[in-house]
């Protein structure tokens, strides 16, 4: 079995590996300081800016992927009015004819 040792807080004062494989841990934790205001301050506007980095980027991804999307969609109608011996204007045409008998059924 493998042992891991984990230091805490770069303090361990005692470390012992019973016969079951197992490790007991003696931390000493020490007195914490206080951050000060300006510190909690200046903090919170690192985390808040990073989280607009992130947006940002997931932001380009997004739009990445709409792009992609819009290009497949136009490269299935392309492919399907190639197939229907149509030129454009007449699948246009085509299209809005069949729109506007079935109005009623596409609202």
């Amino acid at each position: 079995m493998i042992c891991m040792i984990v230091k805490i807080m770069n303090k361990i004062s005692n470390l012992s590996i019973h016969s079951n494989n197992y490790i007991i841990l003696e931390v000493n934790y020490g007195k914490r300081t206080k951050k000060s205001i300006e510190e909690k301050i200046q903090h919170k506007q690192e985390v808040i800016d990073a989280l607009e980095t992130r947006i940002e980027h997931e932001r380009e991804e997004l739009e990445a992927l709409i792009s992609e999307q819009k290009r497949k969609d136009v490269e299935i109608l392309y492919n399907f009015i190639k197939g229907s011996n149509l030129d454009v204007y007449e699948a246009t045409e085509a299209l809005k004819n069949y729109i506007i008998e079935h109005k009623d059924v596409l609202a």
